[in-house]
């Protein structure tokens, strides 16, 4: 929490912590982000027990993953549960990716989805050794 002294120091930049301070943000599903190997290989793993593969959309549009849970109902009689803690509730969860990471893979195991990233920088953007002559 940003304390009333500290922002006020920041003029100019009231609106952010304003915004800041009254957002609420969703902490479903909860997730790890890894670096697999420092600056080229990450994962995202996201915790979705009690959905199922078909219930689960994964799109990269631009620079901006996002996976979509819709739970479809398949109870037939929900007075059967004494106690139900598994989420039913529908989320999306976006990620804004920096510009060369690609989606490598997208696993579920264990009622973890799993998105390997892998940054990858174009041939013609990388540093090149001129020779002198």
């Amino acid at each position: 929490m940003v304390t009333t002294e500290f922002r006020d120091l920041l003029v100019g930049f009231d609106h952010i912590f304003k915004d800041m301070l009254n957002t609420s943000i969703e902490n479903y599903p909860p997730f790890n982000i890894i670096n697999v190997k420092d600056g080229e290989k990450y994962r995202i793993e996201l915790a979705i027990a009690g959905f199922s593969k078909k219930e689960l959309q994964v799109e990269l549009k631009e620079n901006t993953l996002s996976v979509r849970g819709i739970k479809q109902d398949n109870t037939k009689d929900p007075n059967r549960y004494m106690y139900r803690g598994l989420a039913k509730r529908n989320f999306i969860r976006r990620f804004a990716l920096m510009p060369h990471i690609e989606v490598t893979s997208v696993k579920m195991e264990e009622g973890i989805l799993n998105i390997e990233l892998k940054y990858e920088l174009p041939e013609e953007k990388k540093p090149k050794i001129l020779e002198v002559t």
